[in-house]
């Protein structure tokens, strides 16, 4: 079973991550946490166990009012800056499964909006916590 949420992340501000990146990670484990194994038989395949995965897509993004270079982007090192915000936001602890998707230089392009502000989305960061209880049915909610 997979709850899946996305949010943003304007990478030039890792110092200060929005706090939804932590918050929708937090619902997440929360909803997971309350599925009970007894109310999802035919999603376990089993009555013994129970595989939940909480994941959390990190959308990286630039905005500005000048049109944005993609050579300036694609020469930062998203791997570290995804570290960064990770440890800012308490996520490296809270998780067990982490990526960060660097789009191919073809692939990143500054998008205009109509008010001549442009957007540019160089990298996706994943970040996952595996649940996974096994025992009988009928013991209420799985505790992780």
């Amino acid at each position: 079973m997979i709850e899946l949420k996305h949010t943003y992340f304007a990478y030039r501000n890792v110092g200060a991550p929005r706090k939804d990146i932590t918050e929708k990670m937090e619902k997440t484990l929360n909803q997971l946490r309350s599925i009970r194994i007894d109310q999802c038989r035919y999603v376990a395949g089993s009555d013994k166990m129970l595989t939940k995965m909480a994941l959390l897509t990190i959308v990286f993004y630039e905005g500005s009012k000048k049109k944005i270079s993609e050579k300036n982007v694609m020469k930062l090192d998203f791997k570290n800056i995804f570290r960064k915000m990770l440890n800012k936001t308490g996520l490296m602890k809270t998780a067990n499964m982490l990526s960060v998707w660097v789009l191919d230089k073809r692939l990143v392009i500054p998008y205009e909006y109509q008010n001549k502000e442009y957007e540019m989305y160089p990298a996706v960061g994943f970040v996952g916590k595996i649940l996974e209880k096994k025992g009988p049915l009928g013991l209420g909610p799985i505790g992780y």
